[in-house]
């Protein structure tokens, strides 16, 4: 069984397919034909124009692999609403021997079926095209009332009345602060580190604010499709000041960067042991060595940074368990190998079960926002339940990048021939290589601060490969 709902947000009413109206549907067409059940493939929150799905992509891998005979359906626009690739899915799904039955729609293979299938397929195509249509009117009546398209309100600003924008008593002035600094020449870095310790706000990045710094609607302005409108909303920065921010902007932008490609062999391959930031590179002077530093003992007070121990340091430490681990005759291939297999087989399942827990996190979000609409909770109780849930999607992606990651990493005999060469060939590689051999040995590299004077790099780090 295959169920799709476009976006869920806390939706009811006859219109909608829920997916538990559609789950039971479908049992009960198996029910009436003799079909037994072998998978519930969904796609929850997902646009059926689009056939880059991980359901969809299921229900083929398992069609390859024989392991299904027939896909159900709730009706064809459940499939997708995109008419030439709904059919290209169809006819795949068919060359595999596999058919394709809806509890709405009575489909077949003769040449009345077939007609009828186009049309059915086609007017999903139309619905969908027709609500497309509506929803580019209403944004342009928004736009041209001068309300901003959007649930979530730019820094500085929170929704009003019927979505307008109102000036934030806090971050309202704090933005202003940041656009007078800017122009006044102040490098954004310093302007991102005190806009975090003034309000809190100790996930916003540098790039954040520099996308706050180009955006029109502190303007006063509103900017759909390449128009302009006037916005109802009160401006933050004068036309002056907009004016000059740009324009340092603009030079910044023709400012060449001092490398054109990746400096830091271990970017994104060694962490804080405290924070679990990723450490940066850094010199004070040309002729010194560059060196590698914990952001977070900047920006939070109870970090204490891991030193100060340079690049060749840490490379070295990397190196030399590398070689220990791989490059020795004594290592069991045949057991590194099996247990390689049954990391990447749990690899799988953590996946499969991260994604739906995933699903289950923006479902609860997106309900969360609808009952805020409809008054069902304050404001207030609306914020403190998505920032919980936000903190939830955040853990769960990075759990799932890390399984990914599992799921990528080379085999065995690929890790021991790279391991075996990289010492001979460490001196003629470029950092970006460096970087990327790297990253498909180690698992994971942390440093932790020196508890005595001089303590051995390799003696402070924790490494973990594949």
């Amino acid at each position: 069984m295959y169920i799709r709902v476009s976006a869920l947000m806390g939706r009811s009413g006859e219109e909608f397919h829920s997916p538990a109206m559609q789950a039971k549907a479908m049992r009960d067409l198996a029910n009436r034909r003799g079909l037994r059940e072998v998978a519930v493939v969904e796609d929850i929150d997902v646009s059926g124009r689009t056939f880059q799905r991980e359901g969809i992509q299921r229900v083929l891998e398992m069609a390859r692999n024989r392991e299904i005979d027939v896909v159900a359906l709730y009706d064809l626009s459940r499939l997708g609403r995109n008419t030439a690739d709904s059919l290209r899915t169809i006819q795949e799904l068919r060359d595999l021997g596999v058919s394709v039955v809806s509890t709405v729609e009575q489909i077949d293979d003769t040449p009345e079926g077939q007609f009828q299938l186009g049309v059915f397929l086609g007017m999903a195509q139309l619905y969908s095209d027709q609500i497309s249509r509506r929803w580019r009117q209403v944004q342009e009546r928004r736009a041209e009332l001068g309300y901003l398209n959007g649930s979530v309100a730019p820094l500085g600003y929170v929704r009003g009345d019927h979505g307008a924008l109102v000036v934030d008593p806090v971050l309202g002035p704090a933005v202003q602060q940041v656009f007078r600094r800017y122009a006044a020449g102040e490098r954004l870095w310093d302007i991102a580190a005190q806009w975090r310790r003034e309000t809190g706000k100790v996930r916003t990045s540098y790039v954040a604010l520099k996308r706050t710094l180009r955006n029109p609607v502190y303007l006063g302005q509103v900017h759909l499709n390449g128009r302009i409108y006037p916005g109802r909303h009160q401006p933050l920065v004068t036309e002056h000041l907009w004016r000059r921010v740009q324009r340092r902007i603009a030079e910044d932008r023709t400012t060449p960067s001092r490398s054109l490609e990746m400096r830091n062999p271990v970017g994104g391959v060694v962490t804080c042991a405290h924070c679990k930031r990723k450490l940066q590179m850094h010199r004070r002077h040309p002729h010194e060595p560059f060196r590698l530093q914990c952001r977070g003992q900047h920006d939070e007070r109870d970090c204490p940074g891991v030193g100060t121990p340079t690049v060749d340091q840490v490379c070295e430490a990397l190196l030399a368990k590398i070689e220990a681990e791989y490059a020795t005759d004594t290592v069991d291939m045949a057991a590194r190998q099996a247990a390689r297999r049954a990391e990447v087989s749990r690899a799988s399942v953590d996946a499969g079960r991260l994604r739906r827990e995933l699903a289950k996190v923006e479902q609860a979000m997106s309900s969360t926002t609808a009952d805020m609409y409809r008054g069902l909770t304050t404001e207030a109780e609306h914020q403190g339940a998505m920032a919980i849930l936000r903190e939830e999607a955040e853990q769960l992606r990075a759990r799932l990048a890390e399984v990914e990651q599992i799921r990528e990493a080379p085999k065995p005999p690929q890790a021991a021939k790279l391991a075996r060469e990289l010492r001979g060939r460490w001196g003629t590689m470029s950092a970006a290589e460096k970087n990327r051999v790297l990253k498909s040995l180690v698992r994971k590299a942390s440093v932790r601060r020196a508890e005595c004077y001089r303590e051995p790099v390799a003696d402070r780090m924790v490494i973990d490969l594949w």
